[in-house]
């Protein structure tokens, strides 16, 4: 999980510092895993004793491909298909708060 997540920070620093590297990847092969990780849901529930509590363990990863998809709306240089990731926003939008404040923003 943690080298997806940083590979994931490093695309994103690569579209804002250097977006034309970027460009001939974006529709192919980043936009579709991009969605995909706003997709998957990893929550599984850990037993405290007499409490219960519930763990989301892609919850990074879904902020920081939330995060990638705003920095290519944000950047004049590059495109992403916007029907999709429309199609993504209801699922982001009912998901954890913080899912829900990034998803707003976009």
């Amino acid at each position: 999980m943690e080298v997806k997540r940083a590979a994931l920070l490093m695309v994103n620093t690569a579209i804002h510092h250097n977006p034309s590297v970027v460009a001939a990847y974006l529709a192919k092969p980043i936009t579709p895993l991009l969605l995909e990780t706003l997709r998957v849901k990893m929550e599984r529930v850990v037993d405290l004793g007499p409490f219960k509590h519930k763990v989301d363990d892609n919850l990074p990863l879904r902020k920081v491909a939330l995060t990638c998809v705003e920095s290519v709306l944000d950047s004049p240089l590059l495109q992403i298909d916007v029907e999709a990731v429309m199609a993504v926003m209801p699922t982001a939008l009912a998901d954890k708060e913080d899912i829900k404040l990034q998803a707003h923003q976009v």
